[in-house]
């Protein structure tokens, strides 16, 4: 009787502690994971650290389930995007651009930002909706990435960051909307968006 007893407590037990443990670590905590597990390319994992976060600071907002159909990948330069993501953003510079040196360092450019490693801007909320935002981006998931993109706006307008990852995000897919994004980025202080703004955007100030 005592060893069936101890059968049931060992796995309560442990599964207690195990809940326990992530609860009491703090949102900082979860951050850097998060942006620990986003370099080395573990974008489903970093999206759950960043999802304990904003439990931690009770600011979440759940996400719909994720595609399983969806493709992930490791962090190499030539994969951070999805296959399919990847394929309608070179697809659609062929179809709208003629390649021309200028246009050509332009899409460079967005390409190096786009591929530039998450950087730790704070533990707010508003910070990390931006963190897990851009992660979806990295897993192709678009239309995520902008719902955390609108939270983080709706939490604090000021946050450069989140218009200048929005401009990215819609570079090639609506450039209209890219450049309103990057006048934010600019109005809100951003150091990199004029420039990008003066490559992409041109004279529609």
């Amino acid at each position: 009787m005592k060893s069936i007893i101890k059968y049931i407590l060992l796995p309560i037990i442990f599964i207690t502690a195990f809940f326990t443990d992530s609860l009491s670590q703090s949102a900082s905590e979860h951050i850097q994971k998060g942006i620990s597990n986003y370099q080395s390319g573990n974008y489903p994992l970093a999206v759950k650290d960043f999802d304990r976060a904003l439990q931690t600071q009770g600011d979440y907002i759940g996400q719909p389930e994720e595609d399983t159909n969806k493709e992930t990948y490791t962090n190499e330069s030539d994969e951070i995007i999805s296959q399919t993501q990847k394929e309608s953003y070179e697809g659609t510079i062929k179809e709208t651009y003629a390649v021309t040196s200028g246009e050509q360092y332009a899409d460079d450019e967005v390409k190096k930002y786009v591929n530039s490693p998450i950087e730790y801007q704070g533990d707010e909320p508003a910070k990390i909706y931006l963190y897990r935002g851009w992660t979806y981006f990295q897993m192709g998931d678009r239309e995520s990435a902008l719902r955390d993109f609108d939270s983080a706006v709706s939490l604090d307008p000021s946050l450069s960051e989140v218009y200048f990852k929005r401009a990215l995000l819609n570079y090639k897919v609506d450039q209209e909307k890219a450049c309103t994004s990057l006048k934010q980025a600019i109005q809100s202080g951003h150091k990199s968006a004029k420039q990008l703004f003066d490559l992409i955007c041109g004279d529609s100030e």
